[in-house]
């Protein structure tokens, strides 16, 4: 993955891109407070 990509990504999903990240339903409450541009 280009770095380019990597971080529209993570501007997109708010982490970096991995098989191991929680659900949007089951993110922990601090996940859900953080700020969304």
């Amino acid at each position: 993955m280009t770095p380019g990509a990597y971080r529209q990504f993570f501007m997109q999903h708010g982490h970096a891109p991995g098989g191991d990240t929680p659900a949007l339903d089951t993110r922990p409450p601090s996940l859900e407070r953080a700020p969304r541009k």
